[in-house]
């Protein structure tokens, strides 16, 4: 095992820690939602949160069974790969019948501090990582938490300003999303 390796496995338990705080959060906002859109966005997010889990488990083990990172973990998909289209798809079927609540804003709140500081753990550990394979695990795991982060931006958006996200729509260009 390389000298690296407590730091690593330091770094995973930390993140195992963050991602098992996001899960337990997202059930219990989807338990807490009215509406079935925010409902829907939480219980997608606690499943996305139960693969990020899975994926430092399987590392975490490796690296102490093994003591090797292997790719084990690139298996370990999400259910939608694209969430800003999962999340679109939900918002045309559901977005219209949405009153904003105070407690699902509460929580769309709470949510996207997560996933900022999901983001910021990651890009540290990205920011020190010298082996390919773990910046390779970083980068997939800081694209997942900023599309949590966009959707739950948006989807905020959506309900406190529809004019406003309205008119974010008109100017994003396709080819973006």
């Amino acid at each position: 095992m390389t000298t690296a390796a407590p730091a690593l496995l330091d770094m995973l338990a930390a993140a195992l820690d963050m991602e098992q705080k996001g899960k337990a959060f997202y059930d219990e906002a989807a338990a807490g939602c009215v509406s079935k859109l925010g409902q829907q966005i939480f219980l997608h997010l606690a499943a996305d949160e139960v693969v990020h889990l899975d994926r430092l488990k399987r590392i975490f083990a490796s690296l102490k069974e093994r003591e090797a990172w292997t790719e084990d973990w690139t298996a370990l998909k999400m259910a939608h790969e694209d969430f800003g289209v999962f999340y679109h798809t939900l918002l045309t079927t559901h977005g219209k019948d949405v009153t904003p609540v105070a407690s699902e804003l509460n929580a769309l709140t709470v949510g996207i501090d997560l996933e900022r500081k999901s983001i910021a753990y990651y890009e540290d550990h990205l920011a020190h990582a010298k082996d390919e394979k773990v910046r390779t695990f970083l980068k997939r795991m800081i694209a997942e938490e900023r599309g949590h982060l966009a959707a739950l931006s948006d989807l905020k958006l959506y309900l406190t300003d529809p004019e406003e996200w309205s008119f974010e729509m008109e100017r994003r260009d396709p080819d973006d999303e």
